[in-house]
C-alpha cells in the first residue's frame, strides 16, 4: 500500500506540473506570438492572433484549474506519507482508496524524490517535528532561489523595454518600424504587469518567508525537552498551509540544488551523510 501511495503521489504531481508548465508556456508564447503579429504583418497572421487571444485565456483557466485540483491531491498524498513515516501510524484504507482511485496518468520518470527524511529520532512526535523542519529547510531555500529565477526574468523585461524606448527616442521619426517598437514596448509592459510573472514572483517570496518561520519555529521546538502534541501539529499545519498556498518549485530548481541542500542540511545538524 504505502509503494502504491508514493507511486501516485509522483504521478500526481507530475500530472500537476505537466498543466502549470502548459499554463506559463500559452502565457509566454502569447506574448511571443503577439510580438511576431507586430514585425510580420501578414493578414492571415493577425486572424490567427486574434483566435489565439481568444482561447488563451479558456485554456489558461483550464490548466490552472486542473492543476489545482492535482495538486491538492498530490499533496494530500504526501501529508498522509509524511505522517506514517514520522508517527508510525497505519495507512487508513479509506483515505488510500480515495486517493489511489483519483485518475492519473501510467507510471512515469520519478521527478520528486521521497519523501526522505534524514531523522534519526524514533516515530513519533519528535520525528514528525524534524522530519517537517528537514521540509521546511528544503522549501524555504528552494523557494528563495526560485524567486531569484523569476525576479530575473523580470529585470530581463524590464531592461527590454527600456532598450526599445530608447530605439524609439533615438530614431528618426520617419522610420517605418518605430510604430512597431512602440507596440512591442506595449506588448511587454501589459504582459509584465498583467501576466503572471509578478503574481508567481510574490508567492515564491512568501512561500520562501513563511517557510523560513515554520523552520525556525520547528528548530526552537527541537532544543526542548518535551514537545506537546498540540505545539508540534500546530507548528506542522501552519508550515503545510504556507506550502499548499504557494506556487510549485520547479522540477529543475529542485534537482539542481538538491544535493548541495542535502549536505548543508546534514552538517548544519551534525548528521553524518550516507
Amino acid at each position: 500500500m504505502k509503494k502504491e501511495l508514493y507511486d501516485q503521489k509522483d504521478r500526481l504531481y507530475a500530472d500537476a506540473l505537466r498543466f502549470w508548465y502548459a499554463s506559463l508556456y500559452i502565457n509566454f508564447g502569447t506574448l511571443v506570438f503577439l510580438l511576431v503579429t507586430i514585425f510580420i504583418s501578414w493578414p492571415s497572421l493577425a486572424w490567427l492572433f486574434g483566435f489565439v487571444t481568444l482561447l488563451s485565456p479558456i485554456a489558461l483557466l483550464g490548466c490552472r484549474v486542473i492543476f489545482e485540483s492535482k495538486f491538492r491531491e498530490a499533496d494530500r498524498c504526501k501529508r498522509l506519507l509524511h505522517y506514517v513515516d514520522s508517527l508510525g501510524i497505519e495507512i487508513p484504507e479509506a483515505e488510500a482508496a480515495c486517493l489511489l482511485g483519483y485518475p492519473s496518468r501510467k507510471p512515469v520518470k520519478i521527478t520528486y524524490d521521497g519523501p526522505f527524511y534524514v531523522s534519526l529520532s524514533e516515530q513519533g512526535i519528535r520525528r514528525l517535528v524534524d522530519n517537517t523542519r528537514e521540509s521546511a529547510f528544503f522549501t524555504f531555500k528552494l523557494a528563495g532561489h526560485t524567486r531569484n529565477y523569476s525576479l530575473a526574468v523580470i529585470g530581463l523585461m524590464v531592461i527590454t523595454v527600456f532598450v526599445i524606448f530608447h530605439t524609439i527616442l533615438s530614431t528618426p521619426e520617419d522610420t517605418k518600424n518605430i510604430v512597431n517598437y512602440a507596440k512591442s514596448a506595449a506588448g511587454v509592459m501589459s504582459f509584465l504587469f498583467t501576466g503572471d510573472i509578478i503574481i508567481l514572483c510574490l508567492k515564491w517570496w512568501g512561500m520562501q518567508n513563511e517557510a523560513e518561520k515554520s523552520y525556525n519555529t520547528l528548530n526552537d521546538l527541537l532544543k526542548r525537552a518535551n514537545i506537546t502534541v498540540d505545539e508540534a501539529m500546530r507548528a506542522v499545519e501552519e508550515y503545510h498551509i504556507a506550502v499548499i498556498q504557494g506556487a510549485p518549485i520547479p522540477v529543475k530548481v529542485y534537482l539542481r540544488h538538491r544535493d548541495s541542500l542535502n549536505a548543508a542540511y546534514q552538517k548544519a545538524h551534525g548528521i553524518k551523510g550516507e
